[in-house]
C-alpha cells in the first residue's frame, strides 16, 4: 500500500502502520530501513510502473489489429450435466491419505 499510486491508499498505510507498530513493533522494525522496507516499497513502485509501460506499449502496437469473430455453438444439456454432477472429492482422499501416513 506504501507504493499505490493513490495518495489516500499511501496515507491508509501510514494510519495502519501506526496502529500495528502499537500492537507488533518487532516486526515492523524493518519497515523504515532504507535496505529493507524502504527498498522493497521503491522496488514495488518501479516494478508496477515499468510493468504497466510495457502492457501499454504491446496494447499499443495491437490496436489496430481486427478482433476475430465469436462462433456461439448449441447448448449440449447432457455435457452440462456432466460438469454439475457431483463427483468423488479429492480432499476427502488427500485427508485420508495423509492420516494414515501420520499414523505410521
Amino acid at each position: 500500500m506504501r507504493a499505490h499510486a493513490l495518495p489516500e491508499v499511501r496515507e491508509y498505510a501510514d494510519l495502519m502502520l501506526e496502529e500495528l507498530r502499537k500492537v507488533i513493533p518487532s516486526f515492523l522494525k524493518r519497515l523504515d530501513v532504507p535496505e529493507r522496507g524502504v527498498a522493497w516499497t521503491e522496488y514495488l513502485r518501479a516494478t508496477k510502473g515499468a510493468t504497466g509501460e510495457l502492457v501499454s506499449s504491446m496494447l499499443e502496437q495491437h490496436r489496430d489489429e481486427p478482433i476475430e469473430s465469436v462462433r456461439l455453438v448449441d447448448f449440449d444439456p447432457e455435457a452440462s450435466s456432466e460438469y454439475s454432477r457431483p463427483s468423488s472429492s479429492p480432499i476427502r482422499t488427500l485427508r485420508t491419505t495423509t492420516s494414515s501416513r501420520v499414523s505410521r
